[in-house]
């Protein structure tokens, strides 16, 4: 996608690209340690180190400023997500392998589905949910993902991803 504003690493003012998923594992993450938790208490598998600016697609830049309870997935409103160092989550869910071409997506949906089951996004979160499952779909296919695999993730969280934003 050309002219797309890019996922970067804010450091000092500074912006560092994250081109695809390689980037932000080796970059911007560490494993997380046993015993490590998300905001829902299930085992964490990566945890940020820095900040990370994540800009947010046309259908989702009109969500309103929101932010986490613990201040690590923030909307500016203005377009854009922050995600904080320490923020952690679980990376591919289900049965699934957490691959390059699911990694960005992953993370961008976890955190999607934290300001869901924390009720941030809208009064129901149903409409948010959606379009945060769209954002899943559209980065999966940016990132490389085969279509097939990509459409089985969708629909898989289009299924059973209720109960994980908290509805």
């Amino acid at each position: 996608m050309i002219n797309q504003p890019q996922w970067a690493f804010l450091d000092s003012g500074t912006q560092l690209p994250v081109e695809n998923g390689r980037h932000l594992y080796e970059l911007g993450t560490r494993r997380a340690a046993s015993g490590e938790s998300n905001d829902v208490g299930a085992r964490a598998k990566r945890v940020l180190t820095r900040v990370v600016q994540v800009p947010l697609p046309a259908y989702l830049a009109e969500v309103p400023a929101a932010a986490s309870e613990a201040k690590r997935v923030i909307l500016d409103g203005e377009g854009a997500m922050l995600l904080q160092p320490d923020y952690r989550w679980d990376g591919a869910s289900g049965l699934t392998i957490d691959t390059v071409s699911a990694r960005r997506a992953a993370l961008a949906h976890d955190a999607c589905y934290t300001l869901l089951r924390q009720r941030r996004l809208g009064p129901s979160g149903e409409t948010e949910r959606k379009l945060a499952d769209l954002w899943l779909w559209d980065l999966l296919l940016e990132d490389g993902m085969w279509r097939f695999r990509a459409a089985y993730w969708h629909w898989a969280v289009c299924r059973f991803g209720a109960s994980a934003a908290g509805m």
